[in-house]
């Protein structure tokens, strides 16, 4: 599970000031500076609290530094959702995860009544901020205390949308729940963070009648997890019998877990499915030969990206094919597993309405599927390209095609799983809840694709996964049915939502009561325009593992939706910005979920007036960035935030500003708002060749960093044209570069060579920025022949290769795990006299497998010399290793006077800081040692998290040094002045090494 970063140990001991870096980046993103001085913030608070209560924990010594190491193990995130009001809670929240420790007490379990409030009344657009009197006065007349974390804004949406539901079948019970006006009871579990324990948690909860209301999971850097549950459902106010309750269904979710559904693959073809370290041996019969040499298949543009594989276009043998590529770094046992049984399954799949099977490489590294190429893309993108909803004869037309490829395969019991219009998981409610479930699970996903063909709209846009989920199981929620919706095909919706699987179609019967709705229709010349085998069906295709990922007595889900609230929250960016720009987009977000407009503007306005210019250019440029599109509806605020910011009296016009919004309004299909913006920037800048220029340069840079096709293709088509039609030389030149390093971008390398050559036919000499542009885009799709081609351009054109462009080829080998050819480049780079740098060293120590588990375990027993690191190495990382100890990084790393020897390790990671620290220590034994080096009078190991650094939070660096430090028993300590060092004198020092 992605988590947020922290660190774990840090002294509080000048914490007011500080702010720390992560140069272990291997191991965490980098974190906001904002959101640390939140999180500061929230721990002052806590300990002033707890301080002036003068509770008895609060006042042992050492307690400030084990709170602080409390919020730091904890992501961001936990400070932020907090009640700051209730500082007893953290404490309690720190004894769970103490007792966590022990095996005998997991889960730790705390159980309390607890009342909640509601956010708004029925009439209100604006939420009760956690710091209003009218909050605070109704809690204080509360018989029970709130819960420890703030409800969010959204929950109240989900229960609206419920009481809807239930109000079609004159059933209030559900709305007059979400409410909220009676006690509730909130639980709170901490045990070992380990796969599917939410979802375990979940369930347990739902075996004992609990309805959740609220949910909020967190993991710890060190492995433990802390999951709050806000339920109903328990019929007394009281805790004990609770707490019994769930003690006895703790023992019993082992048992539970033993009785899982089977795997998809039955024993008799598991056994002939063999994985070794170097092929996936998969069984082949006679007449079937589908292993492809990946020499034969030619590369072209990159389609989608994923954690666990790359998707492209491309060529085989001249047919069009679409190629999906495993990351060679996430290939595990498991992956190849699945590898296994997905090309095992879909080799037996011939049916016109499926995805046609070519074959596939089952040779490591290069594990990878060919499929056929659908170039109608997905339902999701025919919709927006659409602008608007199906025809219904054309929308009957895409359903059957649809159920027919799905009753095929059900036919031969196989479970799709995965069946969706978009990249939203919308999980049929029985897998939601973990129980066994068969291919009526299909028909309620196709149900939610048939919804979305209808409406075109995403299902529950305004309400975060967890919430979704949460409100499919216990809530019947299900999308709103058009009201002019054919009466028979809104029956059909119906029944594909049945909570009872056993009550819904099978895919023959939809089949059936489609081709009979689609008679009643007639218009059969527009649904004959349409092919069966177009952009439709590639529902059934798209990333090719979502078809025949199971069999009839499926396996249980290897993914569950939610376990992506953690991951997916729809305010876990919002962090990252102002306290005022947080309350404008919580108060906005609602009038933006209800459509209600002239609240929306009126709450912009309003903010825009009583912010200062930082701010509200802070809130902007946050919804301008690709983090906010996570959001599903914080895009829609852009436009109308930036039109009110562009009235203000401190806005200056800014180009580069409208860049950004022209690429967002494109993205959200706001054609007539495009159009006029571009219109008025092109009407300012026609007669400043420039910055006309510049702003078409921004526009492909925004869509390419978007991965916006659309856009990049036609601002190319505009900066192209202007540039051919331009005289001017400094018009030409910042048109191509912004050209080739927007296609390199967008995965077309190749496209980008070839302007090269056209800058050369117009008498333009490219420089070195276009030469690594292209070199780089070459190397990140893996064509290792066509980089190295151009390395020999650039030589033979008289370009200097300079180490930017050697980082860049060993960035390119180490994502393709080719670590042959980064020793061979290593080499080379020593014999063409380019200097090795920290980046370097970064890049080829992230690419070790060995070396990077072994920073992945934060537990581990380091290897406390290069001789021992080598020892445990393969031959290749081992040589790599060799290569970097050898080279002067280390050099420039270390200062050494009569005063200070001192190790700096800002800027690396965490591979390169290890081995860096290892050969630093033999280096100092050496020169302590040999008696020709002065010994300074103090010797210093500089971390990257101290008072100087932007971040806040003890970075994985400082934890391993700390490790080291503690396995050789170093007498060297964190200086008191800057926790971000290691100090000691230097005879100390030599004492401890000599």
């Amino acid at each position: 599970m992605a988590m947020e970063e922290g660190g774990s140990n840090e002294s509080c001991g000048s914490r007011v000031n500080e702010n720390t870096t992560s140069p272990g980046s291997v191991l965490q993103g980098r974190q906001h500076p904002q959101r640390m001085q939140q999180k500061l913030e929230v721990y002052n608070e806590i300990l002033s609290r707890l301080k002036e209560t003068n509770h008895e924990e609060a006042n042992l010594p050492g307690f400030d530094d084990q709170l602080w190491t409390h919020f730091n193990r904890l992501p961001a995130r936990y400070a932020l959702e907090v009640n700051v009001e209730r500082a007893e809670d953290v404490l309690m929240h720190k004894r769970l995860l103490h007792l966590a420790h022990d095996p005998a007490n997991r889960p730790a379990i705390e159980v309390r009544l607890v009342q909640v409030h509601p956010t708004s009344d029925d009439n209100s657009a604006d939420f009760i901020l956690p710091d209003s009197p009218s909050k605070e006065a109704a809690q204080r007349k509360s018989v029970h205390p709130p819960p420890a974390f703030g409800s969010s804004p959204n929950l109240e949406a989900l229960a609206l949308e419920a009481n809807k539901f239930d109000d079609q079948d004159g059933d209030n019970s559900v709305h007059a729940n979400s409410k909220f006006f009676k006690p509730m009871h909130e639980i709170t579990f901490s045990s070992d963070d380990k796969p599917k324990l939410l979802s375990q948690l979940t369930s347990l909860l739902a075996h004992i009648g609990l309805n959740i209301q609220e949910a909020h999971a967190f993991s710890t850097l060190d492995g433990y997890s802390l999951d709050v549950f806000v339920v109903d459902g328990w019929p007394y106010e009281e805790t004990e019998q609770l707490r019994t309750a769930l003690e006895k269904e703790v023992i019993k979710i082992e048992a539970w877990s033993n009785h899982r559904s089977s795997s998809p693959t039955s024993d008799q073809e598991k056994s002939k499915i063999k994985y070794d370290p170097d092929h996936v041996a998969i069984p082949n019969d006679v007449t079937d030969v589908w292993e492809i040499d990946p020499k034969h298949l030619k590369f072209e543009n990159k389609v989608a990206s994923g954690s666990y594989g790359d998707l492209y276009k491309g060529t085989y043998y001249s047919q069009e094919v679409a190629i999906k590529i495993l990351k060679p770094e996430r290939v595990n046992s498991d992956l190849q597993k699945e590898f296994a049984q997905e090309v095992y399954i879909m080799r037996k799949v011939r049916h016109k309405n499926v995805v046609q099977f070519i074959g596939a490489c089952t040779k490591l590294p290069s594990l990878c599927i060919v499929t056929e190429f659908m170039s109608g893309g997905s339902v999701y993108d025919y919709l927006h390209k659409q602008r608007g909803v199906f025809k219904l004869p054309t929308l009957l037309k895409a359903a059957i095609d649809v159920s027919k490829g799905m009753n095929y395969l059900h036919q031969n019991n196989i479970i799709h799983r995965d069946l969706k219009a978009a990249n939203l998981l919308m999980d049929e409610n029985e897998v939601i809840e973990h129980k066994p479930y068969d291919h009526k699970a299909d028909v309620f996903s196709f149900g939610i694709v048939l919804w979305e063909l209808l409406t075109g709209k995403l299902p529950y846009e305004y309400l975060t996964p967890l919430q979704a989920a949460v409100g499919v199981v216990q809530k019947c929620l299900r999308p709103t049915i058009p009201q002019n919706t054919q009466p028979k095909l809104a029956e059909l919706l119906e029944k594909t939502w049945k909570q009872d699987p056993a009550l819904r179609p099978d895919f023959s019967e939809i089949i059936e009561i489609l081709q009979q709705i689609a008679k009643e229709v007639g218009d059969d010349g527009e649904c004959r325009k349409e092919k069966s085998s177009g952009g439709f069906l590639s529902v059934l295709r798209r990333k090719f593992r979502s078809a025949t990922r199971s069999y009839a007595r499926a396996r249980q889900p290897t993914s569950h939706p939610l376990n992506l609230s953690t991951k997916w929250n729809n305010f876990k960016c919002l962090a990252a910005i102002s306290k005022q720009a947080q309350r404008f987009f919580s108060a906005v977000l609602p009038t933006v979920a209800t459509r209600d407009t002239s609240a929306t503007n009126r709450l912009i306005k309003k903010f825009v007036a009583s912010s200062p210019k930082s701010i509200a250019l802070d809130a902007l440029s946050y919804l301008l960035s690709p983090d906010s599109t996570h959001h599903p509806l914080l895009y829609l605020l852009t436009l109308p935030l930036y039109l009110k910011i562009s009235e203000a009296s401190w806005f200056s016009w800014n180009p580069k500003l409208v860049a950004q919004v022209v690429v967002l309004l494109d993205k959200q299909g706001l054609d007539k708002e495009l159009k006029a913006l571009m219109s008025e920037t092109v009407s300012r800048l026609q007669f400043n060749e420039r910055e006309l220029v510049l702003f078409y340069c921004n526009l492909i840079g925004f869509n390419s960093k978007h991965n916006w096709v659309r856009g990049f293709d036609d601002s190319y088509s505009r900066l192209n044209q202007f540039v051919s039609d331009s005289n001017s030389v400094y018009v030409k030149k910042q048109g191509y570069k912004a050209m080739i390093s927007g296609l390199c971008e967008m995965g077309r390398a190749r496209e980008a060579e070839d302007l090269i050559g056209e800058m050369r036919e117009r008498g333009l000499k490219p420089k070195l920025f276009e030469f690594r542009c292209v070199l780089y885009g070459y190397g990140r799709l893996g064509l290792f022949k066509d980089m190295e081609r151009i390395l020999d351009k650039m030589e033979s054109g008289e370009i200097e290769v300079d180490t930017v462009c050697a980082n860049m080829v060993l960035a390119s080998y180490g994502a393709h795990n080719a670590l042959p050819e980064m020793g061979l480049w290593l080499r080379k780079m020593k014999t063409l006299g380019i200097p090795l740098s920290i980046r370097t060293c970064n890049s080829v120590l992230n690419s070790c497998p060995t070396i990077m588990a072994l920073m992945r375990n934060l537990d581990a027993y380091y290897p406390v010399s290069i001789q021992e690191l080598l020892k445990i190495l393969s031959e290749e990382e081992a040589m790599l290793v060799k290569e970097l100890i050898e080279s002067s990084v280390l050099k420039e790393a270390t200062k050494w006077d009569t005063s200070e020897g001192k190790l700096d390790l800002h800027g690396m990671h965490l591979g390169s800081a290890y081995v860096i620290m290892l050969q630093w220590m033999e280096e100092m034994r050496n020169r302590l040692s040999d008696g020709e080096h002065v010994i300074p009078a103090e010797i210093t190991v500089v971390c990257g998290s101290g008072n100087h650094s932007t971040v806040r939070g003890e970075s994985p660096v400082k934890s391993m040094i700390t490790e080291i430090m503690a396995q050789t028993r170093s007498p060297m300590r964190i200086d008191r002045k800057n926790n971000g060092c290691f100090v000691a004198k230097g005879n100390v020092v030599k004492k401890w090494l000599c």
